[in-house]
């Protein structure tokens, strides 16, 4: 009922198209930008808001017209949870949140191999972006998440302990490799080393 929108238009008519992006705080649709980023990107609302008191009190509608609104690219998110499609085989999808231990972080990589070793395919979800908006805050508190396939349309959590498999820093890429006759996990991440994991008994190395 409070979704984030996100609009694109030229605002101010300078023949570059601006992005806005805005989140509801007590019922009111208001700018996520603070007032010093948005004058960078719109120098004429320095004439409208010259204080941070009047800027934290404006909605989106008393900054734009409906008019500038009206003619914006408009897109919406009414959630941020992580999910999993379910396709049922005949072009329509059902979308279901993963596990809370999946909602930490942000999920960068993904990779499907089975874990438990029951013929049925698991997920090793890698993430955490730390380069984040300041109101928002880095997204840095997963450690890699594992997801059994516990039945045909469902997952549950194996801990980090039970597994040893411990992604740290952000997570860019997951893949697996086979070599004498064991399994590996290989962890890519920005600005850091690889991660190698072997899935038969977590170590790492």
């Amino acid at each position: 009922s409070h979704p984030v929108h996100l609009y694109v238009s030229d605002f101010d008519d300078n023949l570059s198209r601006e992005p806005i992006l805005t989140r509801f705080i007590q019922g009111k649709e208001s700018i996520l930008a603070s007032l010093d980023e948005l004058t960078n990107q719109l120098p004429e609302l320095k004439k409208q808001y010259r204080t941070y008191a009047s800027f934290m009190s404006a909605g989106m509608t008393d900054i734009f017209s409906e008019q500038k609104l009206a003619h914006a690219l408009t897109l919406t998110a009414t959630t941020f949870a992580s999910s999993i499609a379910w396709n049922d085989g005949k072009g329509f999808f059902t979308m279901e949140e993963l596990p809370r231990a999946a909602q930490t972080s942000s999920i960068n990589a993904v990779t499907s191999l089975d874990v438990n070793h029951d013929q049925m395919p698991d997920l090793i979800l890698g993430g955490n972006s730390i380069e984040m908006h300041p109101d928002i805050g880095r997204m840095d508190a997963s450690y890699g998440t594992v997801l059994i396939r516990d039945t045909i349309d469902a997952y549950k959590v194996w801990p980090n302990a039970q597994t040893d498999f411990y992604l740290r820093g952000e997570i860019k890429q997951l893949e697996t490799i086979q070599h004498d006759s064991e399994t590996y996990l290989i962890a890519t991440r920005n600005n850091d080393r690889v991660q190698i994991f072997n899935i038969a008994n977590g170590s790492e190395y």
